[in-house]
């Protein structure tokens, strides 16, 4: 499930008028964030392409940082969210490969929510926590997949399960990162998640040599 409403946003918000502003406030920042860059990302800025009054900004976030922060927050929910709805699809199965091509296929879905957002958060995020936070992410992440390996570690020659998680998640993730850049076509076309769907599978079941 996704985590808990992070502690660099200064209120949560309850009712659904100040939960429309915040968001609000989140589009206005994206907007800006990979329109214009991160040095346009002034609170000022925000507010005013959000239509809100810079008070009403500041009850919820106390710097441009901590509204970085909750829009990457949003975006990972959202990754995760595509992530925890391919599992749920494939939880009858019992063809390893089909739910691989299903969870590469996932993450593919999750790099095109907003690819410009995406990469922007990649290179911004500015807060002192932002390494742990993340990590926490990734480590939710890592354990899904993990979960997987171990249902089907009868199928596999890979002898540690933990490091190959590490490697899959790992390669998966810089592999359609930078195809959202670089080959566009091949993820619109699936030929991408084919390809890399057979590097996992060869990968955790060939046999190994001496």
């Amino acid at each position: 499930m996704p985590a808990k409403a992070p502690s660099f946003v200064r209120k949560k918000p309850a009712q659904a008028r100040a939960r429309a502003t915040v968001e609000a406030i989140l589009e206005a920042a994206a907007h800006i964030l990979t329109g214009q860059g991160y040095n346009a990302l002034t609170t000022n800025h925000v507010a005013e392409r959000a239509g809100v009054s810079i008070g009403s900004l500041y009850q919820y976030f106390p710097n441009k940082d901590a509204i970085l922060m909750a829009l990457a927050s949003r975006h990972l929910d959202d990754i995760e969210r595509t992530i925890d709805e391919a599992m749920a699809r494939t939880s009858q199965t019992r063809s390893f490969r089909t739910i691989v091509r299903s969870m590469i296929e996932a993450n593919i879905a999750a790099h095109r929510i907003d690819p410009s957002l995406h990469s922007a958060l990649s290179e911004r995020l500015p807060h002192q926590g932002a390494d742990d936070w993340r990590r926490t992410f990734d480590e939710r992440v890592m354990a899904k997949v993990s979960t997987i390996l171990q249902a089907h570690r009868r199928e596999l020659a890979v002898r540690d399960l933990d490091l190959a998680t590490y490697i899959i998640v790992r390669s998966v993730e810089a592999c359609v990162h930078d195809a959202c850049w670089q080959r566009p076509g091949d993820l619109e076309n699936g030929a991408l998640a084919g390809e890399v769907s057979d590097l996992v599978i060869n990968y955790l079941t060939a046999t190994r040599r001496r």
